[in-house]
């Protein structure tokens, strides 16, 4: 379960998207092959296989969570994943008994769902697909799925989804600057800066501490909130002082080589600390960086913060699971 271009559904016993719940067809799939995975055998013999907390779990449990992981309701981010699952019954039982936990926790915390509000969901459901109860039903018989089957399964998607966002996603927050460096972070090496510059020069025979002394100032005055772009207006010696120091878009392999260094390292919205060339003394300012084939940061920001927020919930997911594990009482037998 790692990796960090996975999704958060590989733990979808927890997180499971809305539209799923909306979806007639993969709410059915949820279910598919349940009387196809394990033959019915009138010789089966069922036996406690763990404890959890202060529950069993038995054979029939994990071979009917098994069927559920082969219809999809425990959702897999590969195909490959779900092959590896079903083929590992160890695997198999360590994922039941964390499903177990967070069902435990579910009735610890209230948060179990009502019949009430269990008929409203599937209400809905019927509403969007444009389906009466009856049309419902025999959808579900057509693939072997009884209809109080199909409402335990409902129900305990609804419920881990609200555990989720009640205990994990909410304490989730994605900032404009976590946005930004993921962005620059990932994309292609030959990187484009939109630059502003300010250069004080320094000739042969000036006076090289007044430069930099006029530099510093300049400097705290931009650190302080002074705009970039009027303070090159009214002092840089550069040509493009009269557009702001505005130098557009430029590769960093353009600049000069110290120049290269500083701006290679610096975020969308950062000024440079004082750099020093045979011209004189520069500050850069980077307004935006962008690549050959990525959008702008602009267009693909919404995308990028949810992005971040499923890896991360998928990393508090697991974290909250390991916690919870340590307050349980586990033995496999």
């Amino acid at each position: 379960m790692k990796g960090i271009g996975r999704q958060i559904k590989s733990w979808s016993f927890l997180e499971r998207k809305s539209a799923a719940i909306v979806s007639f067809t993969l709410l059915l799939s949820a279910f598919y092959a349940v009387l196809l995975s394990f033959p019915l055998r009138a010789e089966i013999v069922d036996r406690i296989i763990a404890i959890v907390g202060k529950e069993i779990v038995t054979s029939s449990d994990l071979a009917d969570f098994k069927k559920r992981v082969a219809g999809g309701e425990y959702f897999t981010e590969t195909e490959g994943e779900k092959k590896d699952l079903l083929a590992s019954p160890s695997l198999l039982l360590d994922r039941l008994i964390e499903e177990r936990i967070v069902l435990q926790e579910i009735k610890k915390k209230g948060l179990g769902l009502s019949e009430e509000d269990l008929e409203k969901e599937i209400n809905f459901i019927q509403q969007q697909n444009k389906i009466d109860r009856q049309t419902l039903i025999q959808a579900l018989e057509k693939e072997r799925i009884s209809f109080e089957k199909y409402k335990a399964g409902l129900k305990r998607q609804i419920e881990q989804r609200q555990l989720v966002e009640k205990e994990i996603k909410s304490k989730i927050n994605i900032t404009d600057e976590d946005i930004a460096a993921y962005y620059e972070q990932h994309m292609s090496r030959e990187k484009e800066f939109h630059l502003r510059q300010i250069l004080i020069a320094v000739k042969e025979g000036d006076d090289e501490n007044a430069a930099f002394k006029k530099a510093q100032d300049l400097l705290a005055q931009i650190q302080k909130g002074g705009s970039f772009a009027q303070l090159a207006k009214e002092h840089s010696d550069d040509p493009y002082a009269p557009q702001g120091g505005d130098l557009g878009y430029l590769k960093a392999s353009d600049l000069l080589p110290v120049l290269q260094k500083g701006v290679e390292k610096m975020k969308i919205g950062e000024v440079s600390e004082i750099l020093r060339s045979h011209l004189g003394f520069h500050m850069i300012k980077v307004e935006d960086i962008r690549a050959k084939g990525i959008e702008h940061f602009s267009k693909i920001k919404e995308n990028i913060r949810l992005q971040l927020f499923q890896l991360r919930l998928k990393n508090a997911i697991q974290i909250w699971i390991d916690q919870k594990k340590r307050g349980y009482f586990i033995k496999k037998l």
